[in-house]
């Protein structure tokens, strides 16, 4: 019983993870994706 209530915690830790950096990276392409927006703005004008 401990150790299956154990793994269930090592998966909800894994998939927290999981979508921690699924977050970071589409945080990082967004931001990317503005700064380069950005910069084709600034040529433009």
């Amino acid at each position: 019983m401990n150790s299956l209530k154990e793994r269930s915690s090592f998966y909800d830790e894994i998939k927290f993870i999981n979508d921690s950096f699924l977050f970071y990276n589409l945080f990082q392409k967004h931001t990317t994706t503005y700064l380069k927006s950005n910069k084709i703005i600034k040529k433009n004008f």
